[in-house]
């Protein structure tokens, strides 16, 4: 309706008024938007976060809400007992949905001094990892919960950004971080990223030195870590956990790339690893008709054979995690999210569960109230 009134009546008018019959003219127009908007603020009083991002919307064109989900909708977590996914649930606030698959009950992870992005499930569903973005300040935290008391603890804390943690053992993490570096002529900072170790008992360590444009997700198997990253190509590169030593990092390490399994010509993300060191997921882009990508999750052999494809029905899905012997994946439609199961033995996806995505129901969910200690 507004863009309606710009249009007829606040346009340049060419016809020489009296000034009473102007200033009359501009009045009405005044009492008029007043009176609109306080009936549409009346109309939003038991809504006020969707009739934000809906007035927000008409205003920049956009519907931020729906951009804020697809940019989360890669992050992903899950195990045979739980799944875990960045939701958008205020203004301004990102937390963590927490999902029991036998229950197919929700609830959400609520931080009150921060933002949470990032999770990752220990195999047996005993911790969550995720990174916590503290308001109001540059710091970025690490962080380990029990799942069975909600007892979390700080692993890394620092301003550099962070991302993609992966357990190798208990309190023993591996993650993306970047610096910030200026280019020759200091006056355009960038990003560069590069894979970190945190030992337990130890402080980080840098295992890269390779100063990647992007690094899309990490993954472990037993043997390897397995991580996508753009540096100018997109390329899935490997690091053998048996190049850390016990609780340490010893050496910076050079990965290795698998451009021998896997070479990409189109755009390739979050590549993630089975527990066994069989397979390997990833998404990897395809040109739909009109020019448009969209990115389907693959599943092939660790030596590059092709097994299946997930062709994705919505508008964005997340990473591959491989639980037992099935792929899960989210899939963001415009009014829910779907969990769905890949098999590994005939290729078959279900969907296992399905999730309501709208303010109003996320608010409406049980919080579970972390204890952090720092």
């Amino acid at each position: 309706m507004l863009p309606w009134i710009g249009k007829y009546f606040l346009r340049p008018v060419s016809v020489k008024l009296p000034s009473i019959n102007k200033f009359l003219l501009l009045s009405s127009i005044v009492v008029f938007l007043v009176v609109y908007c306080a009936f549409e603020l009346s109309s939003c009083s038991d809504r006020l976060s969707e009739c934000y991002h809906s007035w927000r919307s008409v205003w920049r064109g956009s519907d931020q809400e729906a951009e804020d989900r697809e940019r989360l909708i890669p992050q992903f977590a899950s195990s045979d007992k739980f799944a875990v996914f960045p939701v958008r649930f205020q203004i301004g606030r990102t937390a963590l949905l927490f999902f029991d698959r036998g229950s197919q009950q929700s609830r959400l992870i609520v931080d009150n001094a921060g933002n949470l992005f990032s999770p990752f499930l220990s195999l047996d569903s005993k911790r969550l990892i995720f990174v916590r973005y503290v308001f109001s300040t540059s710091d970025r935290e690490l962080t380990s919960c029990s799942l069975a008391t909600w007892h979390c603890q700080v692993l890394v804390q620092t301003q550099n950004a962070v991302s993609s943690p992966v357990e190798i053992e208990g309190n023993t993490v591996v993650y993306s971080s970047s610096l910030m570096e200026n280019d020759y002529d200091r006056k355009h900072p960038y990003r560069r990223n590069d894979i970190y170790f945190k030992g337990s008992r130890q402080e980080p360590a840098r295992l890269t030195e390779s100063g990647y444009f992007r690094i899309d997700s990490i993954a472990a198997s037993n043997e390897r870590i397995l991580y996508s990253a753009f540096n100018g190509n997109y390329r899935i590169y490997s690091i053998d956990i048996s190049e850390i030593s016990g609780q340490r990092a010893t050496s910076i390490l050079i990965p290795k790339s698998l451009e021998n399994h896997f070479y990409f010509k189109e755009p390739t993300l979050d590549a993630s690893i089975s527990h066994d060191g069989q397979y390997v997921s990833f998404r990897q882009a395809e040109t739909k008709p009109g020019g448009d990508y969209q990115y389907n999750l693959h599943v092939v052999t660790f030596d590059g054979t092709s097994l299946y494809v997930a062709k994705i029905e919505g508008i964005a899905g997340s990473r591959g995690i491989f639980v037992n012997n099935a792929v899960l994946f989210n899939e963001l439609f415009s009014d829910r999210y779907k969990i769905k199961s890949l098999s590994l033995s005939n290729g078959e996806t279900t969907t296992t569960a399905e999730i309501d995505h709208s303010i109003s129901y996320l608010e409406g969910l049980d919080r579970i109230v972390l204890q952090i200690d720092r």
